[in-house]
């Protein structure tokens, strides 16, 4: 058996043993990653055995399945290996970090106002075995509590193992921990988007629907779904990437689709973006040749430019789409603001790279300033 005692050195050895997630699988993992769909798709590994025991449990008193959210898994993760680095089992950490504000407070900072979630944690040596975990939960009434929640929709499972252990785990061979996250739905990269109504009158209207309809709490919206904030204010929370980090920000005054897509015009990492694209009517914008051709026949009285606009707010990283620019942040206040021939990107905090798609170029803008683009 090999010595052991940086603590950096067994962040580096931990295995994650649960990497299930409600995403779409991509790339290339660890072996002891474990894969699933955005809908669900059947995965294999510990996490697979574990979870198939729960909804066996669920099922047998007449409750539906778990699913799993990749958001979860990070945070189920991250426990399990912060107990196994710093030799602790708990649910708060030696630092004060309470369980209500390691997960209660990722899941309010979505949007949630009084959110269901739990937790299972176990640890043990040797063999990391699904069934005996599940044991273990079973004879717990609180952890059995949990399992049988009818509040919770998915899950998140996440494992550490190294070979000798630290402190609380000091002596133990192949010492493991492993924790189950339970909460309300999440995104997913792609797929899913999650939007919370905050003040005002807020709208929404999902892609095939003829009709808007009033959001008044959160709910999980297909990707594409179309927001109408001119009296209200959104927030809207996206997977910002295949790792389970999510991204959020707040939107208002003005009409908007908001979707996942690939990460072009712009020069900011990740891949992937959540955009949102003005979708405002911009009515009265009269081809040019028929304005001039009236303004011979009459003088009529000068009308106020058609304009449609969206204030967003947040952190993340998301692309504003104007009829002339795409606009990126990664957190930031700013405007997007569109008339029948040019794009406005005005920056009240932070940086925006701005993509003018007229002159094919990139702008960057700062805190207190904006860009104009303007059609030929």
């Amino acid at each position: 058996m090999r010595g052991f005692s940086a603590i950096a050195m067994l962040a580096c050895m931990s295995a994650v043993v649960a990497l299930c997630v409600a995403g779409p699988a991509g790339g290339s993992e660890s072996p002891s990653a474990v894969h699933t769909g955005e809908t669900g798709a059947p995965v294999t590994g510990f996490a697979s055995e574990l979870l198939g025991l729960i909804n066996a449990l669920r099922a047998s008193h007449g409750l539906p399945p778990l699913t799993l959210a990749r958001s979860f898994v990070l945070l189920a993760t991250q426990h399990s290996e912060d107990m196994l680095a710093r030799g602790y089992f708990g649910h708060d950490s030696p630092d004060g970090t309470t369980f209500d504000r390691r997960v209660g407070g990722f899941l309010r900072a979505e949007g949630y106002k009084n959110p269901p979630f739990a937790e299972n944690i176990d640890t043990g040596s040797g063999g990391l075995l699904p069934k005996v975990v599940f044991d273990v939960w079973v004879a717990d009434p609180a952890h059995l509590k949990h399992m049988l929640a009818k509040n919770t929709k998915q899950i998140g499972i996440g494992t550490a193992q190294v070979p000798v252990g630290v402190g609380a785990y000091k002596g133990q061979s192949d010492p493991y921990t492993v924790t189950a996250t339970f909460g309300p739905p999440q995104p997913a990269l792609r797929d899913l988007l999650l939007v919370t109504w905050i003040r005002g009158v807020v709208l929404i209207r999902e892609p095939g629907e003829k009709t808007l309809r009033q959001l008044t709490g959160t709910e999980l919206v297909p990707s594409g779904t179309e927001i109408e904030t001119s009296t209200g204010r959104v927030r809207v929370t996206s997977a910002a990437d295949a790792e389970g980090h999510v991204q959020t920000a707040d939107f208002y005054e003005g009409r908007f689709v908001a979707a996942y897509a690939d990460n072009f015009p712009t020069l900011i990492p990740p891949p992937i973006v959540t955009t949102v694209t003005l979708s405002g009517s911009l009515s009265g914008c009269a081809p040019r040749k028929t304005a001039r051709h009236l303004a011979l026949l009459s003088k009529p009285q000068p009308k106020p430019r058609p304009k449609r606009h969206l204030w967003g707010s947040g952190q993340g990283h998301f692309r504003s789409d104007g009829k002339y620019v795409a606009a990126t942040v990664t957190g930031t206040i700013w405007l997007t603001e569109d008339t029948c021939t040019s794009t406005l990107v005005r920056v009240q905090s932070g940086v925006v790279d701005v993509y003018d798609a007229v002159l094919r170029k990139h702008v960057t803008v700062r805190t207190g300033q904006s860009y104009t683009a303007r059609t030929r």
